[in-house]
């Protein structure tokens, strides 16, 4: 009898331990997964021109604006491990193409020192062509372009202006309107009829009515904080997203853009350059220590950071875009595009969800 019930018991206690160790493994596969997905993952990286300043990205394509090189160039992101350069076009000598943005099968770039507005047909991104060019005026030096539906929108730093064109026509851009803005703009976004812009040299968010683009009008403004110099903006439903170079990430409640509220602030590395939204995540780009941050917008009102990671010694990542769950970085001194992915959470499989898939 004894001999018979020995390896039932044994059975028992065998599927007992392996529960056990099962049990213990899926929760230490939830530790890590929860450990992954606190940040960014370098995923892949490809060189550049001299001096990258801006990224754009549509479907599998990323799209750099090059400031010493002069040059927009189109990389193939299929696959985020392996980024490859398709094909790229010059800007003009001396040009230096400081933004871009991109709406369909057309690129925007605008010249600090060549002082236009450039549309690119890119429906083939192995070889971009020049289609039209308008002049932003005399010592406008426009930054960053953003664009919704035929009207481009420009702020020039050093024109403090923020600027319409329509763009209906890429081949022949023109001037729809202007308005004055703070001192020494830096980043533009636009949202439905709102635009909302940054000013480092006045320490400000302003929101623009631009139902009518030929003539935008002040909304509002509110004050960055004294010294804050905000450098880029994102807009993510009725939240606003700024960097400053005080090393700080703000929100801001534009459900009024007549009437901003400053909602939360969270601190952030060296010198942020460049902010992107995805979702409930808000990635900055820190130039002078080297990182790209991930934070937790999920309550704007508490921004949290999520996790870091570097871009490399003394690259000095100056641009950011995102698509889902991939971010996208240029830096400057490396001349390298980078892309990053978010970790997955293995705390989301559950172990009765493990058991069901092995099933």
């Amino acid at each position: 009898m004894a001999d018979f019930l020995l390896p039932a018991i044994l059975s028992r206690l065998n599927a007992r331990w392996l529960a056990s160790g099962l049990a213990a493994l899926a929760l230490l596969l939830a530790s890590a997964g929860a450990a992954l997905a606190q940040g960014p993952v370098l995923a892949g990286s490809v060189n550049t021109d001299a001096t990258p300043g801006s990224v754009a990205v549509s479907g599998t394509t990323a799209y750099v604006v090059n400031i010493d090189g002069n040059t927009l160039q189109c990389f193939d992101v299929s696959n985020p491990a392996s980024p490859t350069l398709l094909g790229s076009v010059s800007t003009g000598a001396n040009s230096a193409p400081y933004g871009v943005a991109v709406s369909g099968t057309t690129a925007y770039v605008v010249n600090f020192y060549g002082r236009t507005l450039q549309c690119f047909n890119v429906s083939n991104p192995s070889a971009p062509v020049l289609l039209g060019s308008v002049g932003t005026g005399t010592n406008t030096n426009p930054y960053r372009v953003a664009v919704s539906g035929t009207t481009a929108y420009v702020v020039n730093y050093s024109g403090n202006t923020l600027q319409t064109f329509n763009v209906s026509n890429p081949a022949s851009p023109t001037l729809l309107g202007g308005v004055s803005t703070g001192n020494n703009l830096r980043g533009v976004a636009v949202s439905g009829t709102t635009a909302y812009v940054v000013n480092s040299g006045s320490n400000t968010l302003q929101s623009y009515n631009v139902s009518n683009p030929a003539s935008p009008t002040l909304l509002g403004s509110v004050s960055t904080g004294s010294n804050s110099y905000p450098v880029s903006v994102a807009v993510s439903g009725t939240t606003a997203y700024v960097v400053n170079a005080s090393n700080t990430l703000q929100s801001y409640n534009v459900s009024n853009p007549a009437s901003p509220t400053l909602l939360g602030s969270v601190s952030t590395g060296s010198n942020p350059a460049g902010v992107a939204v995805s979702g409930t995540t808000a990635y900055v780009v820190n130039t002078d220590d080297n990182t790209l941050q991930a934070f937790n917008v999920s309550n704007p009102a508490s921004p949290t950071l999520l996790g870091s990671v570097s871009t490399g010694a003394n690259s000095n990542p100056y641009g950011v875009a995102v698509s889902g769950t991939t971010a996208y970085v240029v830096n400057q001194t490396s001349n390298t595009l980078q892309t990053f992915i978010s970790a997955p959470t293995l705390s989301s499989v559950s172990p009765r969800a493990g058991r069901r898939a092995r099933a």
